[in-house]
């Protein structure tokens, strides 16, 4: 009960951001820098063969639940960036649901390579 409220008060305070959330913000922030509106996102994942519509760029855009190894993929072919970028944050932690991480020890663990795992996509 004690942790729950721990991480809730720190969820508040901005020290710890769910996967989403971050994912999101990031999304977002490329999206923008684009000029790009929610379906042109969603067109170039179709164009890789992906079935995305403007709601699923919105919900991935809202943080609505954290996503999957594979839409940190997609994404990162969408935007030409790396899922490194994908996962840039000020907060402290990472709420990946059954555990909490180090911001900096997650993004560590990725290689900052745009296009690496293009191959997977293919």
């Amino acid at each position: 009960m004690i942790d729950k409220r721990i991480r809730e008060l720190e969820r508040g305070a901005g020290v710890i951001q769910s996967l989403g959330q971050v994912v999101g913000r990031n999304v977002r922030r490329l999206r923008q820098d684009r000029d790009w509106t929610l379906d042109d996102v969603a067109q170039v994942a179709r164009d890789l063969g992906m079935q995305w519509s403007n709601s699923r760029v919105n919900n991935i855009q809202r943080g609505a639940r954290n996503p999957k190894f594979s839409t940190l993929l997609v994404l990162a072919r969408v935007f030409e960036c790396s899922v490194g970028e994908l996962l840039q944050t000020d907060a402290e932690k990472i709420d990946l649901g059954e555990v909490l991480v180090s911001a900096d020890e997650l993004q560590a663990q990725v290689v900052d390579t745009p296009g690496a795992l293009g191959w997977v996509l293919c």
